[in-house]
Parts: C-alpha cells; sequence; structure tokens
C-alpha cells in the first residue's frame, strides 16, 4: 500500500464533499456543480478504499464499478448499492448542465448517497 497514495485520495475525497458544503450557501444555487463533487467524494474515497486493499486504482469514474470491485473483499460494501446508482451521471460535469434542472430533492438524495458512501468508508481508512 502506498501511503502517499492513499492519503492523497481521501484528502481528495474530503475536499469534494466540503466543496458541496461551501457551495450550498453560494447564490445562485448551482445544484449540477454541488452533485458533480459530491460524486467525486465518493468516487475518490472508494479509490482511496482500493488502495488501502492495495488494489490498483482503474480507470473509472464509475461509482457503481468501483462499488463492485471493492466489494471483491468487502462484501458488507454491497450495502451501499443503492448510494453508488444515485450518483451515477455526475461524474462527467458539462457545462452544458445549467440548463438541466436538478431539484431540491434530487440534490438531498445526491448529498446523502455520497456523505453514506463517506460515513461507511472513512472509519475504515482510518482504523488502519
Amino acid at each position: 500500500m502506498d501511503e502517499n497514495e492513499l492519503r492523497g485520495w481521501v484528502r481528495a475525497a474530503q475536499d469534494d464533499f466540503n466543496a458541496t458544503q461551501f457551495l450550498l450557501d453560494e447564490d445562485p444555487l448551482r445544484a449540477e456543480v454541488i452533485c458533480f463533487h459530491a460524486e467525486q467524494a465518493a468516487e475518490k474515497m472508494l479509490k482511496a478504499y482500493l488502495v488501502l486493499h492495495g488494489r490498483e486504482v482503474p480507470p473509472t469514474q464509475d461509482c457503481v464499478e468501483l462499488l463492485r470491485i471493492c466489494s471483491d473483499f468487502d462484501p458488507e460494501v454491497k450495502s451501499l448499492s443503492a448510494e453508488a446508482d444515485k450518483l451515477s451521471g455526475y461524474q462527467e460535469f458539462d457545462q452544458g448542465w445549467g440548463i438541466v434542472e436538478i431539484t431540491g430533492e434530487e440534490l438531498e438524495k445526491v448529498l446523502s448517497s455520497s456523505e453514506k458512501i463517506l460515513d461507511y468508508l472513512e472509519p475504515k481508512l482510518q482504523a488502519r
């Protein structure tokens, strides 16, 4: 396990999640940007979990796929499948998103899903 790589992924994940909290106070609210950072936080934390377990980080940005890989060594992580599904589609920020309406309810679900994945993985990463 590369300790520097692990710390880098965890720090990047935390930075992305912190960005979501900061952006919630912005006016106008850019829900698509917040959803992007929420997805990025979960994705990067899943990649940190792979590093912790000595796995190579694949070149995917798909939380569903990353979760599937993590389930090879941690079957309990499958309990987060619904959360990964909710984050699907937000991994690629596109400037055209501004014309897509993201409801407040959808934004809350995306943030909640990201937070659940982080809440599951962070203690496992800190316990190493």
